[in-house]
């Protein structure tokens, strides 16, 4: 099976009807609407369970679904914190320059001047520009660095590399 992306977590049921409040994991709200099957699934699994979704609609920051078979808010209360995951290949193409998140961790944290700074291990929203959380595995040090091209010189994708730039008080 391919690889599945979370794009959203369901966070509750909406209503008495079926439909779920989600929490999604993407910027584009827009592209739930262009979805007909997705998998939900815990975190980190592979695999799940194929869901048709009958109608979408965004409620603010959150996503309303309303998937095929889920008629009850007791139905919809056995989805909660359940991960909605679509296939790699069904991914929408990014501008140049930006990337998704799921690319980045893992990747060698490096400085300008070539010193090993540690592995993407997270990515934590803080508003405007989230921050990537870098962890040394030898002293399992952490710290945090925005997630904006002031801080990010260069994404190494072939060579799974990151290079920032150090300022006081980063590290």
């Amino acid at each position: 099976m391919a690889a599945l992306i979370n794009i959203g977590q369901i966070l509750a049921p909406q209503g008495n009807k079926g439909e779920v409040r989600i929490w999604p994991l993407t910027d584009s709200l827009e592209r739930f609407d262009r979805l007909h099957r997705v998998v939900l699934a815990q975190q980190e699994a592979d695999s799940g369970q194929p869901m048709c979704i009958e109608a979408v609609r965004t409620q603010g920051r959150f996503v309303i679904i309303k998937f095929a078979g889920v008629n009850t808010i007791d139905g919809a209360e056995t989805l909660r914190g359940l991960y909605i995951k679509i296939a790699r290949e069904e991914l929408e193409p990014l501008p140049p320059g930006r990337y998704y998140i799921f690319e980045v961790l893992g990747l060698e944290v490096y400085d300008t001047e070539g010193n090993y700074l540690g592995q993407v291990v997270d990515y934590l929203l803080t508003g405007l520009n989230g921050c990537f959380i870098i962890k040394h595995a030898a002293t399992s040090h952490e710290f945090m660095v925005p997630a904006a091209r002031e801080f990010v010189r260069k994404m190494d994708w072939a060579g799974g590399k990151m290079v920032i730039k150090i300022i006081p008080g980063l590290l």
